[in-house]
């Protein structure tokens, strides 16, 4: 509506532009976020699977 930032608005930058970078999350750190898939959350064995598949079947 406006097409500023909310931190524009609250005064905690001088730069309008919205950022509209999405988040990088890499899948190989155990952070504390949750993947989800069509708005499930994705159980931490189908992630280990994931990330075997990724690495070519082997595991690290």
């Amino acid at each position: 509506m406006l097409n500023v930032s909310v931190d524009y608005l609250l005064g905690k930058t001088d730069d309008p532009s919205p950022k509209t970078e999405k988040p990088h999350v890499d899948l190989a750190d155990d952070n504390d976020f949750i993947m989800t898939f069509e708005g499930r959350p994705i159980p931490p064995e189908d992630l280990e699977l994931m990330k075997r598949l990724l690495r070519g079947g082997r595991d690290e």
